[in-house]
């Protein structure tokens, strides 16, 4: 479904963020199969997906290009070294439409897709964007950890499913 058609407004019309905060709410709800989503202390809705978890919110209203962010912490805890620059360019040349960082600063390696509303979303884009970020954080954080140490968000475990 249009996002815009959704909001009633023209092509022209950037939707407020209240309006794309609450068509993401209510996608992630049905979508995943949940009564009720929740969001993390600076406004993030986690979602599981085996040792990652994924970030999902609004930014960039009042930019006049709202977006959509998905994110996941690979990796923390670690010793920033030019292997790890490496590791992570390399991540970036397996994955179309996402990047991973290194936030030298914080310790962190992340993997980001920003999803740009222009005129139209679908539920089909946010999906397979949270799949996208969701599965290769599930992969890299522990190939990663298995090489530069450091923690993950969560053990590696069997279950690969999406959970909130």
């Amino acid at each position: 479904m249009a996002l815009f058609g959704l909001f009633g407004g023209s092509k022209d019309d950037v939707p407020r963020n209240d309006q794309l905060d609450h068509w993401l709410e209510d996608t992630l709800k049905r979508e995943l199969k949940v009564d009720e989503v929740v969001r993390d202390e600076d406004g993030d809705i986690p979602v599981r997906c085996g040792s990652a978890m994924v970030y999902v919110s609004v930014m960039g209203v009042g930019t006049g290009l709202p977006l959509i962010r998905v994110f996941a912490p690979l990796l923390e805890d670690f010793t920033v070294k030019p292997e790890v620059y490496e590791a992570v360019n390399s991540i970036n040349r397996q994955i179309p439409f996402a990047k991973a960082i290194v936030d030298p600063e914080i310790g962190q390696i992340l993997l980001a897709a920003d999803l740009f509303v222009f005129d139209q979303m679908s539920s089909e884009q946010l999906m397979a964007t949270i799949e996208l970020v969701g599965e290769n954080a599930d992969h890299f954080d522990t190939m990663l950890q298995k090489r530069f140490g450091g923690a993950t968000m969560f053990e590696d475990d069997d279950a690969g499913a999406f959970n909130v």
